[in-house]
C-alpha cells in the first residue's frame, strides 16, 4: 500500500512543507527529513553524479555540504532523517557530509526506496509495492537544486 503526501520531491529537488512530505525511488540517492525548529519540514532527494571512487569523495562530500548548508542552516534544524537503498562510496559520502554539516541533529541512516513525513512521524516505504505518492508533484527533470556534480 502507498504513502500519500501531500507534496512529493522528484530526484534531485527540494521543498519545504507544513503538512506531509516525502520522496521516492531513491536507489542510490539520499533522501533527506528535516524537521526545522519552526515546525516546517524539509524533503530534499539528493542525488550524485560524481563517480564514487575514492579519489572523488572529498568533491563529493564538499558538494553536498555547500548546497545543503546554503539551503538549511543547521542552526535551524532539530533532527535529520536520511534514507536509501545503496551502501556505495558516494551514498556514504553525502552521508557524512551531512553528518558533518548537522552533527546535533543527524539520525541513523534508514534503508528504504522513499522517505516521508506523514504530519506526525519520519517513515519509509521498501520496493516497488510501497511508495511515496504526492496529491502534488514537484519538479521532474533531473537538474534540480540537490544534484551534486563537479
Amino acid at each position: 500500500m502507498d504513502v500519500t503526501v501531500d507534496y512529493e520531491v522528484c530526484q534531485s529537488y527540494d521543498h519545504i512543507s507544513n503538512t506531509s512530505i516525502g520522496t521516492d525511488g531513491l536507489g542510490t540517492c539520499v533522501g533527506v527529513i528535516a524537521r526545522l525548529d519552526n515546525g516546517d519540514t524539509y524533503c530534499g532527494h539528493i542525488s550524485c553524479e560524481i563517480s564514487g571512487i575514492a579519489a572523488n569523495i572529498p568533491t563529493i562530500r564538499q558538494r553536498t555540504q555547500e548546497i545543503l548548508t546554503a539551503i538549511i542552516n543547521p542552526a535551524n534544524v532539530t533532527k535529520l532523517h536520511c534514507a536509501t537503498t545503496s551502501n556505495s562510496a558516494d551514498t556514504r559520502a553525502i552521508y557524512d557530509a551531512l553528518t558533518d554539516s548537522y552533527p546535533n541533529s543527524i539520525q541513523p541512516m534508514m534503508q528504504g526506496s522513499g522517505i516521508y513525513f506523514d504530519g506526525n512521524d519520519v517513515g519509509v516505504v521498501n520496493g516497488l509495492s510501497r511508495r511515496v505518492v504526492g496529491t502534488t508533484v514537484g519538479p521532474n527533470e533531473d537538474n534540480g537544486p540537490l544534484r551534486i556534480t563537479n
